[in-house]
């Protein structure tokens, strides 16, 4: 039997336990694992519209390792590194994981 320790954090940056990996979709390497989704406003996802009109949906992680806004194997996009309040996280787009 696998255990994964999770940390007791504030609500709005509670982790969600899990330890599947997800992979980049255009090429297949990991990014980032289930267990390190966080909570952001309330929730894991978001939608939202760009100024262009198009519609992302966004997972929140603590930690992505497998990118610089950009897949490092393909070098698609794949997300953003977001700042405020003197916490950081990586807000990525849903299409562009799959796990495996």
């Amino acid at each position: 039997m696998l255990l994964r320790y999770v940390a007791t954090k504030p609500a709005r940056t509670r982790k969600i336990a899990s330890v599947r990996a997800l992979r980049c979709s255009a090429c297949d390497r990991v990014i980032t694992d289930e267990a390190h989704a966080i909570e952001r406003g309330g929730a894991h996802a978001h939608t939202f519209t760009n100024p262009f009109g198009i519609v992302h949906q966004l997972r929140c992680f603590a930690r992505a390792p497998g990118v610089i806004v950009e897949c490092r194997g393909c070098r698609g996009f794949i997300g953003w590194r977001c700042r405020g309040g003197g916490e950081a996280f990586y807000g990525l787009l849903a299409e562009r994981l799959v796990s495996r």
